[in-house]
């Protein structure tokens, strides 16, 4: 399994509208130290949106991501909030489901206690029914898609082995919205001209090496933009008998291929 677990910021009005801000949010937050404390070990750091092992992955963001809080203090002054001093409270709503493993409100709230102590921000967490959250009626304004909120979280499952549908949810054509009855993809309504050349471009081009480095540079861009905050990669984990002959698969059921296991000796 490839999951990574993400903030996505409302890019469109402000504070978020800046990137400077932005930049910010993401720089403030321990990821190691979430890793080793609330996740007590079961995960590791994400420093881009792409999980590592996954196509188009690199591990040349972490150096956009990992932790500065006095450059982070810094950003915030310059985006106009010197200490924090005026900025709006605002809220960050997680899919909460109590007693699953994957629940994201710990994560929003350690998130949420970083900004406090490195920023002095405040940021509410509201914890949304995940029946509610992912919801496809269009008139309930708590769905994920509408993001009538200033910060949101959750993590995507990759479905198949490669980026390029995945990475959908960054291009303007599919910014969620009333017009498409919120249906598109890209729920952050991020726009960036550049993103969408390379995109298209990687959709019909048959060289693998040539279309590996449009969706690398797709990756870039919102990593560089300050587009989402990754947290964490959690991989699933599996085990099995030492005699026992089977093959486990990322991209299906660990049983998946259960009528062809065998014991030796």
């Amino acid at each position: 399994d490839f999951h990574t677990y993400y903030i996505m910021m409302e890019s469109t009005t402000p504070p978020f509208d800046d990137v400077r801000m932005r930049q910010a949010m993401a720089k403030a937050i321990d990821r190691e130290l979430i890793c080793s404390t609330t996740l007590k070990g079961f995960a590791e750091p994400a420093w881009e949106m792409l999980p590592r092992g996954f196509p188009a992955y690199t591990a040349d963001h972490q150096k956009h991501q990992m932790l500065d809080v006095e450059g982070a203090k810094k950003l915030l002054a310059d985006a106009g909030y010197p200490d924090g001093k005026g900025f709006p409270k605002l809220e960050l709503w997680v899919r909460n489901e109590a007693g699953r493993i994957d629940s994201m409100k710990p994560l929003a709230e350690f998130a949420q206690a970083q900004w406090k102590q490195n920023l002095g921000i405040d940021i509410e967490v509201k914890a949304v029914t995940a029946s509610v959250f992912f919801s496809s009626d269009v008139a309930n304004p708590d769905t994920y898609p509408h993001f009538y909120t200033d910060l949101q979280m959750y993590t995507t499952t990759m479905t198949q082995p490669d980026p390029e549908t995945f990475m959908l949810q960054f291009c303007s054509w599919e910014a969620a919205q009333k017009e498409n009855k919120w249906q598109g993809r890209n729920i952050t309504r991020w726009q960036n001209k550049e993103y969408d050349d390379a995109h298209k471009a990687a959709q019909t081009e048959l060289d693998p090496v040539k279309r590996a480095a449009l969706l690398i540079r797709c990756n870039e861009l919102v990593i560089e933009n300050y587009v989402v905050i990754p947290l964490v990669m959690r991989p699933g984990a599996a085990a099995a008998a030492s005699n026992l002959v089977l093959e486990i698969s990322g991209w299906d059921n660990n049983t998946w291929d259960l009528a062809n296991w065998y014991r030796e000796g």
